[in-house]
C-alpha cells in the first residue's frame, strides 16, 4: 500500500487571498500544514497538490523547500487534479488535507489510516458525519474509488469540491465514518479562511508553545473554545 498525505493549496482564496502563504507564528500557513502531515508516521510521502497556474508558481516553490513532493493540476477541477496526482506518483491511498488546516493532528492521520487498513473499505472519512472541527478534516481514499468518482460526475461543483459526491451518493461506495467522541466539537473552526482566523490561530500556537504543551486535538480545541468565548467567530461558507 502506498500512501500520500496530499495537501490541497492554491494562493487565490477569496475571502483572505494569498492565505496559504501568509505568515503566523513564525511560519506560512502552508508550512504549518506540512510539519503537521509530516509528522504523521502513516503516509510515505507528504504532497502539496496545487494549480498548474503561474500565479499558484510560489506555493510549489514553497512546498519543494519545506521537504514535501509537489504536484501540479487543474485550478478548478480538484478531483482530476487528486486523481492525476495519485497516478503520477503510483499511489494506491490517498489522504486529503485541506490546505487551511493548520492544527491538523497527525495522530488523527495515523489513527484513521490504521482504520482503513482494518476495516477495508473504500472511503474512511470524519465527515459522514462531520464530529470534528473544520481544521481536521482527513478523508482516505482508495484509487480505485477516486477513479470511479472521477467517471460518476462531470459536475463542476462536485468537482471542484472533490469528494462531495460521495457524501451525496454514498449507495455508490463503500464508507467508514471515524467519530471524534467530543461533544461539540463540531461547531469550534479551526481552520483559516479568513483574517480573524488567522489571528486566532497565532494566539493559539503562541498559547500552546507558552504552556509547554503539544499541539493535539485536546488541548487546541481548549484553547479554541478559550478563545471564541471573548472572540466570536462566524462558522459562514466552511465545507470541509
Amino acid at each position: 500500500m502506498t500512501v500520500a498525505a496530499v495537501i490541497f493549496s492554491r494562493l487565490d482564496s477569496q475571502r483572505l487571498p494569498g492565505k496559504a502563504l501568509k505568515p503566523f507564528a513564525g511560519r506560512p500557513l502552508l508550512g504549518h500544514v506540512i510539519d503537521r502531515a509530516l509528522a504523521a508516521k502513516g503516509p510515505n510521502m507528504v504532497i502539496v497538490a496545487t494549480s498548474d497556474r503561474p500565479t499558484d508558481d510560489p506555493i510549489a516553490e514553497y512546498a519543494a523547500r519545506e521537504g514535501a513532493r509537489v504536484f501540479r493540476g487543474s485550478a478548478l477541477d480538484v478531483l482530476g487534479r487528486g486523481l492525476a496526482c495519485a497516478e503520477a506518483y503510483g499511489l494506491t491511498v490517498l489522504g486529503r488535507i485541506c490546505g487551511d488546516s493548520p492544527f491538523i493532528d497527525p495522530d488523527l492521520i495515523d489513527r484513521m489510516l490504521a482504520v482503513h487498513e482494518e476495516v477495508g473499505v473504500e472511503v474512511t472519512t470524519n465527515l459522514f458525519p462531520r464530529t470534528f472541527p473544520a481544521g481536521m478534516s482527513f478523508e482516505v481514499i482508495e484509487i480505485e474509488a477516486l477513479r470511479r468518482l472521477s467517471d460518476l460526475t462531470d459536475d463542476a461543483t462536485h468537482r471542484e469540491h472533490m469528494t462531495t459526491f460521495i457524501y451525496a451518493h454514498p449507495e455508490n461506495f463503500r464508507i467508514h465514518n471515524v467519530t471524534s467522541g467530543i461533544d461539540g466539537s463540531e461547531k469550534v473552526p479551526l481552520t483559516v479562511d479568513s483574517a480573524d482566523d488567522l489571528v486566532q490561530a497565532n494566539w493559539l500556537i503562541r498559547r500552546l508553545r507558552e504552556s509547554n504543551k503539544s499541539m493535539t486535538l485536546d488541548n487546541v480545541l481548549a484553547l479554541a473554545r478559550e478563545w471564541r468565548a471573548t472572540n466570536p467567530v462566524e462558522n459562514k461558507g466552511r465545507v470541509l
